[in-house]
């Protein structure tokens, strides 16, 4: 004979609340992803920015102008 394992049965307004929360958790990790990236973008941007702005002042300063 096999050995037969019983699932609890789990309430349906509990496993929608549970189905719930985990929506709830993905769409705010989802959000975080997104604004992550957005960050990551604007730092990027802000680097380039200040690596040409010190290219340009040491490209200046050594050409005497």
């Amino acid at each position: 004979m096999y050995n037969s394992i019983k699932i609890p049965d789990i309430p349906e307004k509990d496993s929608e609340v549970m189905v719930s929360s985990e929506i709830i958790q993905a769409k705010q990790e989802a959000q975080m992803a997104s604004e992550l990236r957005d960050i990551k973008k604007l730092i990027a941007k802000l680097l380039t920015k200040n690596s040409k702005k010190e290219l340009f002042l040491k490209l200046h300063n050594k050409s005497g102008f």
